[in-house]
C-alpha cells in the first residue's frame, strides 16, 4: 500500500494530492510525525535512520554545526539520503531558518544575502519577494522544502537582544509589506513556509534563547501592533512558529508555546487553520517550569502546537552531545504515545495535528529533485541580486571625507566575524591596516594595539557589531573618538550603535554583518566614484 500510494504521489500533479492518510498510520507513525528534530552527521547515519525508521519522524531541521552544510552537493545528497530513508513513510519536512542575515546556515556555496533589516531600509516589494525568492530556488534544489522564515516580529524595542536586524522595521506598516511579498517569493519557488514568532518578540528586553521573556500588553495592545502583520498573513503562510514570551494580561502561568488561551486566540481570533510550530523546545525560556523535555513537549501540544520542534544546542543550560540528544528525541516519542495511550492526548487531537501536517506535506512531493540544479545556485543573478540589495541598503547618516582616505594610512578595526570578508576583499590598498577584534571580550593588550594603530593612522573605521552591549567595543569607540584623528563608524547591526557615537567623523548603517554588505560599504568607502 505504502509503495503504490508513493508511486501515485510521483505521477499526479504537485498539489492535487493527498498520499497518505491518518487511518494509515500507526500510533507509534502518529507522533513521529509531530517531531522536527535536528541529529548530527553531514550524510545519512545510525542516528537519522533511528529518528526516521524507528521513531518515525516527520521533519529534520538542519544545522550548520550539527550537518557540515559544507556545499550545495553535500546538502543536496543529505536531503535525498533522508527522504530514502522515509521512502515508506510520508515524505520528511526538511528545514532549515534561512532568514537571510544574520541567521542563515547555508551560506559555503549559496548565495549570502543581507536580511530582512536591509530590504526594510529600501521598502522596496518587489526586491523582497526577488530575495525570497532566490533564497527559496537555492534550498529547493537542494531538498530543503521548508524555510523557517519570514521573521514578522515588529522591532518596536531598539534593544531588543534577539530580534533587531531579522525584523524588516520597527512598524506593522513596514513589517506587513515586506512580510507579503516575502511569503510569495517562497512559494514561488515552492518552498513551504513559517511566520515567526507569535504572539511576537519585537517588544522584549529578553532573548528566549537564555530566559523567559516578558510582554507587558493586553490584548488590545497586540491587537494594535503585534497581530497585525500575523493577522494579515495568516491565510497566505503555511505555518506559524510559537515564541517562548510570557504576555501575563493573557495566561499569567504559561508561555505562549505552551498556553492553550494564547494559541486558542491564534485559532479563533486570528483564525488561522494551518500547521502550528513550536519554536525550539531546547531553549532555556521553557525551563522556567518544566525539568524534563518530555513533559515540555506534552505541554506544548496540549496548548495547540502541532509540530514540536526540538533543535539546537541548549537544553536546561548545558551542550547536548548527539547521544544525549536521540535520547531525549526517543523519551519525547515515548512519552507521547503513553499519553495517548493513557487518554491524556485524545486521539481526536492527535488525528487532527496529523491531520494537518499530512494536508501540509500534500502541497507539494516534497521530494529532493533527480538533477541538482547547479546553475540556480549562487548564480550571477543571484550575486548580483544581493550586491544591489546590500549597495541600496546602505545608510549614510554622517557622510564622511571619503575623498581623503585615498591616500592615507587608515587603521581598520573589525569584529572577527567579517574578518574572512575584509581579508578576501581584493581591492582594500595596501595603506589600510586591520586589526580584529573578539566581540565578547577585549582584552588589555588589544585595546592597546588598537590605540597603538590609531596614533599611527590618518583616519580609523571602526566595523560596530552592537557596541551597545559591548563593554569592550564602546570602551574602544570612546577612546577611538577622544583620539584627535578622524574616525569613521560602519554599523552592522543594531542601528542604537549610530546614535551613542553620532559624533564621529562619519556614520555608517549596513543593516547587515554579511559579505555583500561589508563588501558595499568598502566600495562606497574606497571607490565611491565606480
Amino acid at each position: 500500500m505504502h509503495i503504490l500510494r508513493l508511486w501515485i504521489a510521483l505521477l499526479l500533479p504537485s498539489c492535487c494530492y493527498s498520499f497518505y492518510a491518518v487511518e494509515d498510520l500507526s500510533l507509534e507513525e502518529k507522533v513521529g510525525q509531530l517531531l522536527m528534530c535536528h541529529f548530527h552527521g553531514s550524510v545519512s547515519n545510525d542516528a537519522a535512520k533511528m529518528l526516521i525508521q524507528e521513531l518515525h519522524v516527520g521533519g529534520i531541521i538542519y544545522y550548520t554545526w550539527a550537518n557540515e552544510l559544507s556545499s550545495p552537493q553535500q546538502v543536496f545528497e543529505l536531503s535525498r539520503q533522508l527522504q530514502e530513508l522515509s521512502s515508506d513513510k510520508p515524505p520528511l519536512l526538511i528545514a532549515a531558518d534561512q532568514e537571510g542575515g544574520i541567521v542563515a546556515p547555508l551560506t559555503e556555496g549559496f548565495t549570502v544575502f543581507p536580511g530582512n533589516r536591509a530590504l526594510g531600509s529600501i521598502q522596496d516589494e518587489d526586491l523582497a519577494q526577488a530575495a525570497a525568492y532566490a533564497i527559496g530556488e537555492e534550498l529547493h534544489g537542494v531538498g530543503v522544502n521548508m524555510n523557517l522564515a519570514p521573521v514578522v516580529d515588529i522591532n518596536t524595542n531598539p534593544y531588543n537582544p534577539v530580534i533587531g536586524i531579522r525584523s524588516f522595521g520597527d512598524t506593522a506598516e513596514m513589517v506587513l509589506s515586506l512580510g507579503r511579498p516575502t511569503l510569495q517569493g517562497y512559494h514561488d519557488a515552492h518552498i513551504l513556509t513559517s511566520l515567526k514568532h507569535f504572539p511576537g518578540h519585537g517588544d522584549t528586553y529578553v532573548d528566549s534563547h537564555e530566559a523567559l521573556p516578558i510582554l507587558n500588553k493586553n490584548l488590545e495592545e497586540l491587537r494594535q501592533c503585534e497581530w497585525i502583520p500575523f493577522k494579515a498573513l495568516a491565510q497566505e503562510t503555511d505555518t506559524i512558529m510559537t515564541a517562548h514570551v510570557m504576555i501575563p494580561s493573557l495566561d499569567p502561568k504559561y508561555c505562549a508555546t505552551l498556553s492553550t488561551t494564547i494559541l486558542d486566540l491564534l485559532r479563533t481570533e486570528l483564525q488561522f487553520e494551518g500547521v502550528i510550530i513550536s519554536d525550539s523546545l531546547k531553549m532555556k525560556a521553557l525551563f522556567y517550569q518544566y525539568n524534563s523535555l518530555e513533559e515540555l513537549a506534552l505541554q506544548a501540544f496540549l496548548a495547540g502546537c502541532d509540530i514540536l520542534l526540538i533543535g539546537g544546542r541548549r537544553l536546561n543550560g548545558s551542550f547536548q552531545e548527539s547521544t544525549s540528544h536521540l535520547a531525549n528525541i526517543r523519551k519525547v516519542h515515548a512519552y507521547l504515545v503513553q499519553a495517548v495511550k493513557e487518554g491524556k492526548i485524545s486521539e481526536a487531537r492527535l488525528n487532527a495535528s496529523v491531520q494537518r501536517i499530512l494536508t501540509l506535506k500534500a502541497k507539494n512531493t516534497l521530494l529532493s529533485p533527480e538533477v541538482l540544479p547547479l546553475e540556480s545556485i549562487r548564480s550571477d543573478k543571484h550575486q548580483l541580486l544581493s550586491q544591489h540589495i546590500a549597495s541600496a541598503a546602505l545608510n549614510i547618516l554622517k557622510e564622511p571625507s571619503i575623498s581623503c582616505l585615498e591616500n592615507s594610512r587608515v587603521a581598520l578595526f573589525a569584529p572577527t566575524s567579517v574578518a574572512k570578508t575584509l581579508s578576501s576583499y581584493q581591492r582594500v590598498p595596501s595603506t589600510v591596516h586591520p586589526l580584529f577584534f573578539n566581540t565578547s571580550y577585549l582584552s588589555q593588550e588589544k585595546m592597546q594595539a588598537a590605540m597603538q594603530l590609531a596614533r599611527e593612522s590618518d583616519y580609523s573605521i571602526f566595523f560596530s557589531d552592537n557596541a551597545w552591549k559591548s563593554q569592550g567595543q564602546s570602551a574602544l569607540i570612546e577612546a577611538l573618538l577622544q583620539h584627535k584623528k578622524p574616525l569613521i563608524l560602519v554599523v552592522t547591526r543594531d542601528p542604537i550603535d549610530a546614535s551613542l557615537f553620532s559624533h564621529a567623523e562619519g556614520v555608517i548603517i549596513t543593516y547587515s554583518p554579511t559579505p555583500p554588505s561589508i563588501e558595499a560599504v568598502l566600495d562606497y568607502l574606497f571607490f565611491p566614484h565606480m
